[in-house]
């Protein structure tokens, strides 16, 4: 209904035009005679046309046939050198993770928990499940978390927790074996609100150290460690062979000075060289340098025991490594030698055939028994009862005071030492990385507290997780101080792969791949 009053005006938008006026202005065939405007938008539309046509028959001439063009993003350097080859990881009509939504269509005829990607991934890539006993079907293709097309710079290992989180957050439901009891908890989360990370397993059970060998850090750590040198003044950098001072000297330090350890003159990280150079007779796990810096070296009594703990006996040194029968007969033929040196003339007596009856020993051979036997005698007593020598840091079977957690076979002809090489570990949380030089900063006593009251080799000083939250965490304030901002994701500390064999490095012989390829066939992602 029109609002509009007889005998007002009408307003500027009404027009007086009617139909016929407005056939009559209007040619019928106005689309017989385009104009300027109609011409122009024909000739873009056709030129759209040619350039879309162009570019994509420009692709079939170009040496990457144009997939550059089509793909999403740049892969991660890792995988740069396929970049324009897409089929070395895509297979058609086949999606690279199982959460596709085209999985169920196109992944049909192949095993539930695999898709053919899949096998493009494991020609290179020969990397284990994540733990023995997890579910087939639980365990995610390799496109479904190593997430590419995200720049050079991009991570594929970096991922969030949410990936995680889906077997992790129950993990009752994705084990083989759910009543195993380390799969006890699901986790969702490290730190902050919603954190449900258990305390780390060796403290948690409160797992004893499996070490044998006795240590007093409270003694070691004390300015001139008085109770070893048994002198007042304590030991000092003078006591020591003048190939091991520079090792122990602190700046400043004289040769008069006290010597006074710290932590990093025994724990030195792995990317670190050992001082001396190699040391005969030590495994070359133990010093050879390694590029990670993660982890400490072993200790080991020749690179830092012997400057201290010689083990002398008379004006001769005792080899390390060697169990008391062994070291009896070290030290019977080193005085043996040593008798016929100062006896040449024994060497020229002849020897008889065969004893003859009713004959009485040779009375010097057995005077050269005896006084040998009693020179082994006092060297085995310093040896193994000395306080710089054998027993200051080794029990022996059935001794009242050795720990009752390792048991030998005893030597014949004697008892044994309990050894001590290989059974403290060299790595404690085996199921969780960490990389001491990236805490390079921090004093080792922020973690490690105990280490200046300590008078025991079984006292664990390891740091518990709260110790961990203090920085791990989302930024909080703690004691009206603000805490926390590291990252502390799920991948920073755990890998994926090798879960029940953490500790293999890349260059592990377990994620090598079966088949060798030569440089063509790792470019076309050995595919044929």
């Amino acid at each position: 209904m029109s609002t509009h009053e007889p005998g007002q005006p009408l307003p500027p938008y009404v027009t007086r035009e009617t139909g016929r006026q407005r056939a009559t202005r209007i040619p019928l065939d106005y689309f017989k005679r385009p104009d300027a405007l109609t011409r122009w938008k024909g000739w873009l539309s056709l030129l759209a046309l040619l350039v879309a046509g162009g570019w994509a028959v420009s692709g079939l001439v170009r040496s990457d046939q144009g997939r550059l063009s089509y793909s999403r993003g740049p892969v991660a350097a890792a995988h740069a050198a396929s970049d324009s080859d897409c089929s070395a990881c895509h297979v058609d009509f086949s999606p690279m993770s199982r959460q596709n939504f085209l999985a169920a269509t196109f992944g049909r005829g192949q095993e539930a928990h695999k898709l053919a990607a899949d096998a493009r991934c494991e020609s290179c890539h020969a990397g284990p499940a994540h733990h023995e006993d997890q579910k087939a079907e639980s365990t995610p293709s390799c496109g479904g978390c190593h997430r590419d097309h995200r720049g050079r710079d991009a991570s594929l290992v970096r991922l969030p927790d949410s990936d995680c989180v889906q077997c992790h957050g129950n993990l009752k439901d994705h084990m083989s074996d759910p009543g195993k009891a380390r799969f006890e908890n699901s986790v969702r989360a490290f730190a902050g609100a919603g954190a449900d990370h258990p305390e780390f397993r060796v403290l948690r059970e409160k797992t004893p150290d499996p070490g044998v060998i006795k240590f007093n850090h409270k003694l070691h750590l004390t300015a001139g460690q008085t109770l070893v040198a048994g002198a007042a003044g304590g030991k000092t950098l003078a006591d020591l062979p003048e190939s091991q001072r520079e090792r122990y000297r602190r700046p400043g330090q004289q040769d008069k000075d006290r010597v006074q350890l710290d932590c990093a003159s025994c724990h030195r990280l792995d990317s670190g060289d050992v001082p001396g150079g190699q040391v005969a007779g030590i495994p070359a796990a133990a010093l050879s340098p390694r590029s990670g810096g993660g982890y400490m070296q072993p200790i080991t009594y020749e690179v830092h025991c012997q400057a201290c703990h010689p083990l002398q006996f008379d004006r001769y040194v005792a080899p390390h490594r060697v169990q008391p029968a062994e070291l009896r007969e070290y030290v019977r033929g080193i005085y043996a030698a040593q008798y016929l040196r100062e006896n040449p003339g024994l060497l020229d007596r002849p020897v008889p055939t065969r004893p003859l009856p009713g004959k009485a020993p040779d009375p010097e051979q057995q005077k050269a028994g005896q006084l040998i036997d009693q020179k082994v005698s006092v060297a085995l007593k310093t040896l193994f009862t000395g306080k710089t020598t054998c027993g200051e840091c080794h029990s022996f079977e059935g001794d009242p005071a050795a720990p009752r957690r390792v048991v030998t076979a005893p030597a014949k002809g004697g008892p044994e030492w309990f050894r001590g090489q290989g059974l403290t570990p060299a790595v404690w949380y085996v199921h969780g990385k960490f990389d001491h030089s990236a805490h390079r900063a921090v004093d080792c006593r922020a973690c490690h507290q105990q280490a200046d009251t300590s008078v025991s080799a079984g006292d664990v000083m390891l740091p518990g997780i709260d110790n961990c939250r203090t920085c791990h965490a989302p930024t909080h304030a703690e004691g009206g101080r603000q805490v926390g901002g590291v990252r502390h994701d799920c991948t920073e500390c755990h890998n994926y792969h090798l879960g029940d064999h953490p500790l293999r490095g890349l260059g592990s012989s377990a994620r090598a791949p079966e088949k060798r390829m030569d440089i063509q066939q790792l470019l076309r992602g050995a595919r044929d």
